[in-house]
């Protein structure tokens, strides 16, 4: 919320620059997001969503911390929002597919709706607090810092998140007791059949 609802307002208010090239920047961050998320998409499943969820955090919170220099480059803040809005794609993206790996199908409604009204409500957060900081210091600097304290947070959670699916993954596959009762069935029919040819053929060669 704090970059995607005042990007705009601080572009033109803290680095003077006009309607026109703010727009520009915003929308190269939207159409970033966009076409990432296609990318992330690939990426999570030919190495896994969970490195593609690292990888997006460590992008984004490098995206953030630029945003401290002072400067009022147009190709700076072009690169950061190429990258911010890359790495923020991958986020979303990747956690639709961790949810399912880690707690199973049956819970991912109930945690995806929860995760999602926890990013509504930081997003909400980090709105306000954006304004009542350029309302309070007459900049955004305090926002952004809680903004760097946030992601470099999301970026351990990430790698845990990592770490259980890779363990998730190593436990040896429990078969279904349905399962193992089918192919019970099958051996015992299997034996039987074998057990009844083999009388046979000892009736045949009696004969």
């Amino acid at each position: 919320g704090t970059f995607f609802d005042h990007l705009s307002v601080f572009l033109t208010t803290e680095r003077g620059m006009s309607l026109t090239r703010s727009a520009l920047i915003m929308s190269v961050l939207n159409s970033s997001a966009l076409f990432s998320k296609l990318v992330a998409g690939y990426a999570g499943d030919r190495f896994g969503a969970s490195k593609v969820l690292c990888t997006g955090c460590a992008m984004a919170l490098c995206a953030i911390s630029c945003m401290l220099r002072q400067t009022t480059e147009v190709e700076f803040f072009i690169a950061f929002a190429l990258m911010f809005g890359s790495g923020y794609a991958c986020v979303l993206a990747s956690m639709c597919a961790i949810i399912p790996g880690i707690f199973g199908i049956g819970d991912t409604v109930f945690i995806q709706s929860m995760m999602l009204s926890f990013y509504h409500l930081g997003s909400a957060a980090g709105s306000t607090a954006a304004g009542f900081s350029l309302t309070r210091f007459s900049s955004y600097s305090p926002a952004f810092l809680i903004g760097m304290v946030t992601m470099g947070l999301s970026l351990p959670a990430s790698m845990l998140l990592l770490r259980l699916e890779h363990d998730k993954q190593s436990l040896p596959v429990a078969i279904p007791k349905r399962e193992c009762a089918t192919e019970k069935s099958r051996l015992l029919t299997c034996a039987e059949t074998q057990e009844l040819s083999s009388s046979r053929e000892s009736v045949v060669s009696e004969s």
